[in-house]
Order: C-alpha cells, then structure tokens, then sequence
C-alpha cells in the first residue's frame, strides 16, 4: 500500500470558521506578538561601555572653584548636626573641615572614593637594618607618635593627631559621563555606539533597595537641559514665572529664550543669548554665545532634587544619590564596627543598564537598519553597606640632623562610588528570523491536526468526511474502474 495525500474540499461553514480562527491566532501570535512588538526574531548583542565620574563643587553661577573670583555655597557648620562647631552636644560630632573637589577626590582601584572623615596618624621609622641586626627586622616597622613627638603606648589602639569630619559633602555634585557601544558582529557592521547625552535615560527609585528585587520602583525621566537633546527627552518648563534661575544672568537667558521675537520692519535684533525655536533641539546662539551655560540651568534642576543631562554627563548631588540608595549617614549603622555611615563609610553601586528594547521593537529593526532605534539607559542604586571603607594615603618627611624618617598616613573614610554598565540591545538576525518561521510551520501543522480531529470526530457529518479523506481501493465503487461502467461489455480476451 502507498499512502499519498488527498485535498478534499468540504463545504462547512462551521469548519471554515475554526480553520481561520486557528490561522488568525497563529498570525497574532508570530507576526504581530513576537516579530512586530517583541522582535523575538532579533539577534541579543551585549553591550559595553566607558563611563568618568566627576566630582563638582557646590558653586555659586556654576563657576569653576579653582579659578579667581568663584564663591563657593557651603553651609554653615553651626548649623550641621555632627560638627562640633554646633551648639549641639551629640556622641558623633566632630570638627569639621571645608574641603573643595581638588582635595576630596579620591581615585582608587574600586571607585571614587568621596571622603566624610578623615584620620591622620603620625608614624616614625622603628626598623634601622644594618650590619649589626644582620639586616632584619622584628616586630613593626613604625612607631605611632601623637602630635608632641611621643611614642605611643602599644597597649591601645593607635589614636590619630587629627579626626574631622568633611563639612556639608552631601552638597557636592556627581558628574556621570559615560558612553556605550555594542560588540562588531556579522549582522551589525562595526557595531552600535551612543554617548549619554544622544541617548534617553532614567534615573529608578526603589523603595527598599536592599533586596535582591527591589520593589515599588519609580522611573523618572531625566531632564535635558542642554540644544541636543534627543526626540522624546524630558525638557524643563518654559514659564520663567515658575522657574525663576539662581542668577541673573541665567533668569536673563531664560527670559531672553521665552521671550517672542520682535517683527516689523523697525524691530530691533533679538537680543538674548537663544533665539526662541520649538525645542533645545533647534535653538541657535545669537550675537553673545558666552552667556550660554548649560551648567547654569542644570544646577537649577539638580537642587530642585532632579537630575539633568548635559554635553558633559548627568549631573545630581550627593544627596540625591544618597536618599535613592535608601540611607543616610547619620541614621545607618554599619555591619561591621556599628558606627555611622558618616564616621565608617559605605559604598554605593550605580548599575547603568543599556538596552533598545522597545514596543514594537521588529518594526523598527530590519536588514537596512540593523541595530534599530538608538540606545536608551536607566540608573540603578544599590547601597553595598559592609562598612570599613577607608583608602590610606602616605606622606614621608626626613629629618638629617636626626637621621630619622617619619610619615604622615591619612586614612579617609567615606561614600565609594562603583559604577557598573551593562545591557544588551537587539539586532537583526536572519537566522534567527528562519529558525521562527519553523515554529510558524510547526504551528500550522498543529492547527490543521486540530481540524482534522474536530471534523473527523465531533461533526455530525464526521463518518462522510472520514470516508471522503481516507479513501481506499477495496472502498471505490465497482464501476470507478474504467473497465466495468454501467452499460458496457468486454469481451474475454
């Protein structure tokens, strides 16, 4: 017996329904669900990326502090809780000291390290190798001194000359500059690449930020500021009623920018710095370009607790990174020695996740636009609070006279910053476009299963529609062959 197909046409209309029921869901389910809105066709590219962390001085109009003339806004320590300049008698104030961005900075191996304490020891050379100790040494090799030259007692733990707390730190701001760019792959060219500011991002606020999932995470929309900002950014409003500038100079560009321009023959030139155009995007430098500082209106935004993009980074404050981390530094207690965040230290993971992942992902990704819509990142704090992060710094000093070395070690205690980048974006793949057009088939064939079942078993026509597709020779009528039809004879041979 050789089996071979059969197309029967059946005129039912209840079968004709269910068929293209059954082949409507399909075409939702693979053409619409996953290649036009999940882009599941698409190929997954890892993402890499280079970020700089920037430390800003809370300056008055945005100046730079280590230039002439530019006026720092610290607050003052009388007013500060933990400086002993307060009236205030607490267990964890300290003297407190004015630091600006030079000497607060602190670069080391696992991140910016943002001191709020600082320690200094005093240590003299113990060990003197020579011919008559065979050139060894035993026990330590410094002595720790207090601030009289003498020795201390090494019975206790070492006391330091000096212990102060760094005044007003949460007012200092963090600069995020940072770029992206996928890995060169056969389907992508050289890859993708994007630098913050041509990019849409977010800043996520948790509620509790300490679980492996956070939960109740808010995304706000991070506010551009500066004349290239991307379709869809998030702009500041234009009232200059409600956004009255922390300058003058910056209330005149504001004023300036929403201010129509003049017409008429006799009208004089626009005078401000921005000639008035539908967004940032397109707005153009008149006649005094030096007015125009970008920085200006970020600082505006980033004391209002916002965070801005500028051509030069995100700009925040301390604080804000603090307060989306979920901790304070007088509140918190460290695991390890249960002192304060303040006087121990904690670190602060800032996650950067990249990705293109959008609706209707697959309609805007195809062989002539491989890597689709350009990349969009989001923020992510994380608090890392083990406690104990310090980073030490030596200075030594020898005196001839005595033929004696002694050093200087400053132990800084405080906010490590650690940035981590990651994501993925989604390219076009053939292959994995073939590999879901076999799922489609393997679809179709499940589908025409579920109609065979129901017309050959749940039908009340089911036993005509089985004769009729699963014909047999022995079943045929004695008159199909074309040898014996009604009314004809053959002769024997």
């Amino acid at each position: 017996m050789f089996p071979t197909p059969k197309v029967v046409k059946v005129h039912d209309v209840k079968l004709a329904l269910l068929r293209h029921f059954l082949l409507g869901l399909i075409f939702i389910f693979i053409v619409v669900f996953h290649i036009a809105y999940r882009g599941s066709h698409l190929n997954v590219t890892p993402v890499q990326g280079v970020v700089r962390v920037q430390l800003r001085d809370p300056s008055e109009d945005s100046c730079d502090p280590f230039h002439m003339n530019c006026s720092l806004g610290f607050e003052s320590m009388s007013k500060l809780p933990y400086c002993q300049q307060n009236n205030y008698t607490g267990v964890y104030q300290k003297e407190c000291e004015y630091w600006d961005s030079v000497e607060l900075r602190q670069m080391t191996d696992e991140g910016l390290l943002i001191p709020t304490r600082v320690l200094t020891f005093m240590q003299r050379e113990r060990c003197h190798p020579s011919l008559a100790n065979d050139w060894s040494c035993n026990g330590t090799l410094y002595d720790f001194i207090d601030s009289n030259g003498e020795k201390q007692s090494e019975d206790s733990q070492p006391r330091p000359v000096r212990d102060v707390f760094v005044a007003d730190v949460e007012r200092f701001d963090i600069l995020l500059d940072h770029s992206a760019h996928s890995q060169s792959t056969t389907y992508t060219g050289d890859g993708t690449k994007a630098y913050d500011f041509e990019m849409l991002g977010a800043w996520e606020a948790c509620e509790d930020n300490s679980k492996s999932e956070p939960e109740n995470c808010t995304e706000v929309p991070i506010l551009c500021v500066h004349e290239k900002c991307p379709p869809g950014s998030a702009l500041p409003p234009r009232d200059p009623d409600s956004t009255a500038l922390i300058s003058a100079k910056a209330w005149a560009w504001l004023r300036a920018w929403t201010r129509p321009p003049p017409t008429g023959e006799d009208a004089e030139p626009h005078d401000g710095p921005y000639k008035k155009k539908d967004s940032y995007e397109t707005m153009e430098p008149s006649e005094e370009p030096d007015l125009v500082d970008e920085f200006e209106l970020a600082d505006y935004w980033v004391r209002k607790n916002r965070v801005a993009a500028t051509t030069k980074g995100d700009l925040l404050t301390l604080s804000k990174l603090i307060q989306t981390a979920g901790v304070t530094l007088d509140g918190n207690v460290t695991h390890g020695a249960g002192e304060t965040y303040r006087k121990d230290g904690f670190a602060i993971v800032v996650r950067i996740e990249y990705s293109n992942e959008v609706p209707w992902l697959g309609l805007q990704v195809s062989p002539w636009k491989p890597t689709g819509p350009t990349m969009f990142y989001k923020y992510h704090v994380i608090p890392h609070s083990t406690g104990d992060v310090k980073f030490r710094k030596v200075d030594y000093f020898s005196d001839k006279d005595k033929h004696q070395v002694t050093r200087e070690v400053e132990e800084f205690r405080g906010i490590r910053i650690v940035v981590e980048q990651t994501g993925a974006i989604k390219v076009w793949d053939t292959m994995q476009l073939m590999f879901l057009v076999t799922t489609t088939l393997a679809l179709l064939a499940v589908a025409s299963c579920i109609l065979d079942t129901v017309a050959l078993g749940c039908m009340s026509r089911s036993s005509e529609y089985r004769r009729l597709k699963y014909e047999t020779e022995e079943e045929r009528p004695w008159y199909s062959s074309p040898r014996e039809r009604p009314g004809e004879t053959h002769a024997s041979p």
